[in-house]
């Protein structure tokens, strides 16, 4: 034979040799004792190929300490180390916890292994690792792990029921996590023991899961009571979380009993003028609650011009183009003008540069803006007289709301990076709502539509800060936050209350209002009390039923007196001498709603700009490679 031949064949000989040896789980053998207490008493015996590369010291291995169960709740599952040897010699070991996980470090930090083979024992209790079903008890265990650093030549595990129990159903399963894999085979069989053996080697992140159940009645099952306690306890954050909910439901619930009740609506009786020293403004605002969608603060400047025009404080007049005013300084003297409706007046006509009229149209007028904001400013000082908005008591919920929703994420979560995501969420999330919140109700409350777009501003970055604690946190966390927000936001439009002396005149003004909205068939039922229609009496209530939203009933009552000639015939064309209007063939119910439509608008316009802004089985054939408890995986260090 030629020599190149021979050196050809003498290299294919020597080639296997000379290859550098893999490091390999040779052996991966498994034993499982379920104990009567329901614990269960599992050794494994893992026989490696070390080559001084991963393996140097030793191997470490991972068994998981926690399980997610629905809706993000945690079950724990504590683990007792009970003896470690390494060839049959007790092996030093270290233990430490890695989140879901408890790491096992076999070996010591200064001793370096020489290439070989060595067996491990690892010999731990596991306990709350079995599962209850309707008739049955079950153990599904995965054996090996699918998270391994090597692949496993061949696994096996041996199971052992305690006394009394006897094999029912089982399955076995092998490959990647999810699969379903059935490259094994049954090596023995009892009524109370089974032994499985793989057919074939599992690669890198394979495994073997094993699923055993057996007739309920050998092994006491944890009570109901127990159950939920160990759910509480293994769930500090959900726990504490839930009971400062409750917490902070009593306290708002108790405060609300306690403050934010309106009192009791008294008896309404008719009343004929509006109640003593309130003026037109301060009755809308009080019959209306506030500022809202229906009484703006541009409606409650129009009802005082309105009341500011007929007692002859100010003229008003039609502008050249529709839809816009003129207002001038009236005949009349201040000397009946209180000290808050002089205030006003001076905002509009005095000073040294200010003219003697004002247009009221499309354009900006700082005047009126400031005359608009004098009025809003009083009316809401004289409201803390009749609401109780019990802020202070609303904050202080808030405050504890805030505090609570970062206790349970601190008690809920693990790990630092977690952590911080979920407390940048939660922040972030409630410092951007509640601005937001804020200027959207006022925008709702007062129209503004251009508050409504500065609002948006604070929303957007809301949803981010949902999204930040959402992919840190559990569902069942999130519930909660949700919980606090909610309540928060109820009690924000709960807690508002009127007072007493508000609750006194708002039943007055209901009895006023009566009388303003009522027919004439029913005023004259009341003929002996209710005084006389005529113009006086007509002008001298209608801003008060502009305010309280009745000018249409109040002028059809008009019209209808002066259609029938209860009131002077001479008066039959009513022209108000204190407004001059371009529709002079006008009806007196359509001039007071074309009024209040005109001022409200034009006021709204001009004054805008002032306003800056794993609980299922597998042993019945449903499971998977890397389902159920036990599992981790390891490698070399």
């Amino acid at each position: 034979m030629p020599g190149w031949r021979n050196r050809l064949l003498l290299c294919l000989v020597l080639c296997p040799a000379l290859a550098p040896a893999a490091e390999v789980i040779q052996a991966f053998a498994a034993s499982l004792e379920v104990q009567s207490d329901g614990s269960l008493l599992v050794t494994e015996r893992i026989t490696v190929q070390a080559e001084g590369k991963q393996i140097r010291r030793g191997i470490y291995r991972d068994l998981p300490i926690r399980y997610r169960l629905p809706f993000g709740l945690m079950r724990q599952a504590p683990i007792t180390l009970l003896s470690l040897t390494r060839d049959g010699q007790p092996e030093p070991v270290k233990t430490e916890q890695r989140g879901a996980w408890q790491r096992f470090y076999f070996g010591a930090a200064d001793v370096l292994l020489a290439p070989g083979r060595y067996q491990y024992e690892l010999r731990y209790r596991a306990e709350r690792q079995l599962l209850a079903h309707p008739g049955v008890d079950e153990l599904y265990w995965n054996v090996t792990g699918n998270a391994w650093n090597f692949p496993i030549e061949q696994a096996s595990v041996a199971v052992k029921l305690p006394a009394g129990a006897r094999i029912g159903q089982f399955a076995a399963y092998t490959g990647a996590r999810g699969e379903q894999g059935q490259a094994y085979r049954v090596v023995a069989k009892t009524d109370d023991s089974l032994q499985v053996q793989s057919s074939a080697g599992l690669p890198l992140r394979h495994g073997l899961t094993i699923a055993v159940d057996w007739p309920v009645g050998s092994l006491a099952r944890p009570s109901r009571a127990q159950q939920l306690l160990w759910l509480l306890l293994d769930n500090p954050g959900f726990s504490l979380g839930g009971l400062l909910l409750l917490g902070l439901f009593g306290y708002y619930l108790r405060t609300w009993r306690a403050v934010g009740r309106d009192p009791q609506a008294g008896l309404i009786i008719v009343q004929f003028a509006a109640p003593a020293g309130m003026s037109p403004a301060q009755a809308g605002y009080l019959w209306q609650r506030g500022f809202n969608g229906a009484y703006q603060q541009a409606r409650a400047f129009a009802v005082w011009l309105t009341d500011m025009a007929i007692r002859k404080h100010v003229r008003l007049e039609d502008g050249p183009r529709a839809g816009n005013f003129v207002l001038a300084v009236g005949e009349a003297k201040g000397a009946d003008l209180s000290a808050a409706e002089q205030a006003i007046n001076n905002c509009l006509f005095a000073g040294k540069k200010t003219q003697p009229t004002l247009k009221v149209g499309s354009r900006y007028q700082p005047r009126l803006a400031d005359a608009l904001a004098e009025l809003a400013g009083q009316l809401q000082t004289q409201g803390q007289q009749w609401f109780s908005n019990n802020r202070g008591r609303w904050a202080l919920g808030l405050v504890a709301a805030v505090v609570a929703s970062g206790l349970t994420l601190l008690l809920d979560l693990h790990g630092e990076p977690q952590c911080a995501q979920a407390l940048a969420g939660l922040m972030f999330s409630w410092a951007f709502a509640l601005p937001s919140a804020y200027l959207l109700g006022t925008a709702w409350r007062q129209t503004n539509w251009l508050l409504g777009l500065l609002a948006l501003l604070f929303v957007w970055p809301v949803p981010i800060g949902v999204w930040m604690l959402g992919s840190a946190a559990a569902p069942a966390i999130l519930g909660l936050l949700g919980g606090y927000a909610l309540l928060v936001l109820l009690a924000y439009f709960l807690l508002p209350a009127m007072t007493p002396q508000g609750r006194g005149l708002l039943d007055a003004l209901e009895g006023y209002r009566d009388y303003l909205q009522l027919a004439e068939r029913d005023v004259l039922a009341l003929a002996a009390q209710a005084p006389a229609m005529s113009i006086a009496l007509y002008e001298q209530h209608l801003p008060y039923a502009m305010a309280l939203g009745v000018e249409a009933q109040w002028s059809a009552r008009f019209s209808a007196a002066l259609a029938s000639g209860l009131i002077d015939s001479e008066q039959q064309d009513y022209q108000p001498d204190w407004y001059q209007n371009r529709h002079h063939a006008l009806a007196a119910q359509a001039f007071s709603l074309a009024l209040v439509s005109g001022l409200s608008s034009a006021t709204s316009r001009v004054a805008s700009a002032a306003e800056s802004p794993a609980s299922s089985g597998g042993s019945t054939g449903g499971g998977s490679s890397g389902g159920g408890s036990g599992g981790g995986g390891g490698g070399g260090w």
